[in-house]
């Protein structure tokens, strides 16, 4: 049994609950790779962080997500490969739906990634990578009784949010006999 603050009584046996999810599938022909993951994380309690509710209705919290990505290496040469690679997720992170009257949260996420590397191998001991990656990220609110604003306002004034990111990034690695060396380095500029 759990025992708030104000003495309230909760039997965490039959009132908690976890029920995971999860897909995790990879798809590889030659030099293609393709990824799937589905997962969704639940769970019900009826201690709402510590304060269980008068009517003890169970909270739910749910941690939703869909990712994919796709990779493909191109040999141009036997010493240059360009490897893209696109990752895309859609994310409902800690909605929350609670008993009447105290209100919800749930936000949509998405994210877009792409990454573009290419390795050239001028030897075994001799690698120089050289690549650009970039991503987009939104954020929409959908419900957000819980803390008692409008969706349309959640997010300094409006219903979503979006940011962005660009980099190009350099390093050079030497394999020696004695020791390893790299150097490199990488700019970003986000929004």
């Amino acid at each position: 049994n759990y025992v708030s603050e104000d003495g309230a009584v909760v039997n965490m046996r039959r009132d908690s609950g976890m029920e995971p999810f999860l897909i995790n599938t990879s798809l590889g022909w030659k030099d293609l790779e393709l990824r799937l993951i589905y997962d969704n994380y639940e769970f019900k309690d009826s201690l709402s962080y510590g304060e269980p509710p008068a009517d003890s209705t169970q909270w739910v919290r749910i941690f939703r997500s869909l990712m994919g990505s796709a990779k493909y290496d191109f040999h141009l040469t036997d010493t240059i490969t360009i490897s893209p690679q696109f990752t895309a997720q859609n994310q409902y992170p800690w909605e929350l739906k609670t008993n009447p009257g105290r209100g919800n949260r749930k936000i949509e996420y998405d994210k877009y990634d792409l990454d573009v590397p290419c390795v050239v191998d001028f030897n075994e001991n001799n690698h120089l990578l050289l690549g650009v990656a970039g991503y987009v990220e939104t954020a929409r609110a959908i419900d957000t009784s819980y803390y008692g604003v409008s969706p349309g306002v959640y997010f300094n004034g409006s219903d979503h949010v979006s940011y962005n990111d660009i980099a190009g990034y350099a390093q050079y690695d030497l394999d020696t006999k004695w020791a390893d060396f790299s150097v490199g380095g990488r700019f970003e500029s986000h929004s």
